[in-house]
């Protein structure tokens, strides 16, 4: 429940009557209604726990008790008891405790002692039907605004007369005041512009043209801009840079949808103005120093229908807030706006870096005078982090990648103030978002050798192994292994678990950490024997089988089969062919062929994906592979335990271990048959074929099974089984 109180005026006693009614997620506003009669404004007195609220209708000065909770009225100065008056703005002049009020009926303005709460003199004849006035720093000026003449009056405090009246234009009808320095900026209703005195030339000198309807106007803090309402539903805030005096920008407030806002009276509070709607019956808040709207953390209702003029406690925690039309004052308890700061730039770190402090990251904190707070923040993937993002209350971002992050880490901060006295939903700031982008490290090559040696990089910087460096990635670096003398030879590079390499200077793209190992080896002739049932090409050079030969450690060798190859076992292993190396030790390699009549399989341990090339006299799978412990073939969309095998088609065989075995049969030349569509099993042929369809076209896709991995090709081999896509029903003819 919230309280709401009624101030009731009877028999010359003020009656405060308290009642609670019902309240739904907004601060209501306590109302003081009963006694007064179309308010028109208010003004709090500094220090002294005192306010002054004028009526039109009833030509009375209400004074109100603000140190009573509800606040009271607790006197009224009645300016005229009969005849037409009506009482509309008021000033305060702080430098002699005098209160003005206007009379816009008959043109004049009265002046109260705040000491004592009495009328001083008589009335001063202002003229024009004057509508608002405002008090010089100092207190020695009045300046009234007299619409129907379109002044502006200036008034000598002291002497209480007229001492100019400065035209400002034909229905200019001025009505908002501001003072800085010697230039009074005045808003004309209907000239939609701000016109701008010279108080020492006392004449207009300028005019700022601005959007519809300009209603009041007020200097921020620091002076540098000048915020102009505007009294139409758009709700416009107008920006004008007084030390230019130029038209800025217009400030919105609400959205482009909302309708009705009517912005009258404005007042500043530190870095923030205080708009009261006379249409939507709410507050708009503008931060002054980013000139733009926020948001109280509850929409503030002003407590009754159209508002127009405000004033604030000498404590800033209250808003009284005048309803002229419905007869009423309101005091309304003002939450401080939620928590705001502004963020930094997104990070860009490296995974190996230490722990990272930006300072001053959040800026512009604000949380409210003599409030605490503190920074929340949560990120979406933590395990980026040995130390998760924190800010502390400066506003000093910290935290320490992981040394395996690799990616993006979006990081939601709030702030929270950190108070108990008002709803949790004021206390906590919009969330904002950033990034923390961590890459790798610059990659890191590890270099070691054996035997004697030295590794130059990139023809400058000779190192002696074991030895590090860290290099960007993607850049190009030499590496050239050297030898200490003549008894040394280099033989090969050895990088991670790659193939050796023979290539000397070497030249590397990096794109990750590398080990690099250079092979040295003593300068002795070593023999290389090659057995088997081929002929051999040695570095170019044909050789009937067997046949030996001594190098000198770290020579090239290429070995080469022209016709019939099957495979490569001994040192090396393999299908490869030619196969290349640098010999740099005792090496016995078997160079094997098929014949006429057979067919060789080199099979590794586990699944082979085979094809008979060759047509044997028993074609029981056992007979022609007696080792396999398993095979398949691919049928009807399914694999079933295979007993015989056909030409023409794939198989895949299980080996206990590796093995070379020979097939004999006639040659399998060419195979034509009907396939569906879809993933079907082939097998090649006794020479290296091309498939064809009919109709053309019909296959996808073609992929072969080599070492453990499959392989997109557009040949087949013999011996080999291969997997086909077929895009539709088609014959297939290998030949």
């Amino acid at each position: 429940m919230q309280k709401k109180h009624i101030i009731t005026f009877i028999a010359g006693l003020f009656i405060c009557i308290l009642f609670e009614m019902a309240l739904a997620d907004e601060f209501q506003a306590q109302q003081m209604t009963g006694i007064f009669k179309y308010p028109s404004d208010i003004v709090v007195i500094p220090n002294q726990n005192k306010a002054y609220v004028s009526s039109q209708t009833n030509g009375v000065i209400s004074i109100v008790d603000l140190s009573l909770s509800p606040p009271c009225v607790t006197n009224q100065i009645l300016v005229q008891s009969s005849g037409e008056i009506k009482l509309i703005k008021l000033a305060y002049n702080k430098a002699y405790q005098e209160v003005y009020a206007l009379d816009w009926a008959n043109s004049r303005l009265f002046i109260i002692d705040t000491t004592h709460d009495k009328l001083l003199d008589s009335p001063i004849i202002v003229g024009g039907y004057p509508q608002n006035l405002m008090v010089s720093d100092d207190g020695q000026t009045i300046y009234v605004c007299a619409n129907q003449k379109d002044e502006i009056v200036l008034i000598d405090r002291a002497s209480k007369n007229i001492t100019q009246r400065i035209y400002i234009g034909e229905d200019a009808d001025p009505y908002g005041m501001v003072l800085i320095g010697n230039k009074l900026y005045v808003t004309g209703r209907f000239s939609n512009k701000v016109h701008i005195i010279d108080l020492d030339k006392q004449l207009e000198v300028n005019r700022i043209k601005v959007t519809q309807s300009p209603f009041d106007i007020i200097a921020r803090a620091d002076e540098k801009y000048l915020y102009v309402s505007h009294d139409t539903s758009m709700g416009e805030i107008s920006l004008i840079d007084s030390q230019t005096d130029t038209y800025v920008s217009s400030i919105q407030l609400g959205n482009a949808q909302e309708t009705s806002k009517n912005p009258k009276e404005m007042l500043i509070l530190e870095n923030q103005l205080i708009v009261v709607n006379f249409g939507d019956q709410r507050l708009s808040l503008i931060d002054t120093d980013l000139n733009q709207q926020i948001d109280f953390c509850h929409p503030l209702f002003t407590g009754a229908s159209y508002p127009e003029q405000l004033a604030i406690s000498d404590n800033h925690k209250q808003l009284y807030i005048v309803h002229p039309f419905s007869d009423q004052v309101t005091v309304l308890s003002l939450p401080p706006p939620k928590p705001m700061f502004t963020k930094g730039a997104d990070i860009q770190v490296k995974n190996c870096d230490n722990t990272q402090l930006i300072r001053n990251w959040a800026t512009s904190i604000q949380a409210g005078m003599n409030a605490t707070w503190m920074f929340q923040c949560v990120t979406n993937n933590e395990v980026f982090f040995s130390q998760l993002p924190e800010i502390s209350t400066d506003g000093s971002l910290s935290f320490t990648p992981s040394i395996t992050a690799e990616g993006q880490a979006r990081v939601e901060v709030k702030l929270i103030r950190n108070t108990t006295e008002i709803p949790d939903v004021c206390n906590i700031s919009d969330t904002q978002t950033f990034y923390i982008h961590i890459t790798t490290c610059d990659p890191t090559v590890f270099l070691s050798k054996t035997g004697n040696g030295e590794i130059v990089i990139n023809d400058a910087t000779r190192v002696l192994p074991p030895y590090n460096q860290q290099f960007p990635k993607n850049e190009t670096v030499k590496f050239e292994a050297r030898p200490y003398n003549d008894q040394w030879l280099f033989s090969h590079w050895l990088i991670d678990n790659a193939p050796s390499q023979t290539k000397n200077p070497l030249v590397i793209d990096i794109q990750k950490d590398i080990n690099l190992k250079a092979i040295f080896v003593e300068n002795e002739p070593i023999q290389l024997h090659i057995d088997g049932n081929c002929l051999v090409s040695v570095n170019g050079i044909s050789h009937t089988l067997p046949w030996e030969n001594l190098f000198t450690p770290g020579n090239a060798v290429t070995l080469a089969v022209s016709d019939n190859f099957s495979h490569w076992t001994g040192d090396i292993s393999g299908l490869e062919n030619p196969i290349f190396f640098k010999i740099d030790t005792q090496m016995q390699i078997n160079a094997h062929c098929n014949t006429d009549d057979s067919r060789q399989y080199y099979l590794k341990k586990g699944f082979n994906l085979v094809a008979l090339s060759v047509v044997p006299e028993n074609n029981v799978i056992l007979k022609n592979f007696p080792q396999a412990e398993a095979a398949y073939e691919y049928k009807n969309g399914e694999y079933i335990r295979a007993y015989t095998m056909e030409p023409g088609k794939g198989y895949w065989i299980c080996m206990p271990s590796t093995r070379t075995i020979e097939i004999i049969g006639h040659r399998y030349t060419s195979h034509h048959v009907h396939l569906n569509r879809g993933w079907q099993l082939i097998g090649g042929i006794y020479q290296t074929s091309k498939i064809q369809t009919l109709p053309e076209n019909c296959v996808k896709t073609i992929y072969g099974y080599f070492e453990g991995a499959y392989q997109n090709v557009d040949e087949i081999l013999p011996g080999k089984g291969y997997w086909i896509f077929l895009e539709k029903d088609c014959d297939v003819l290998i030949q």
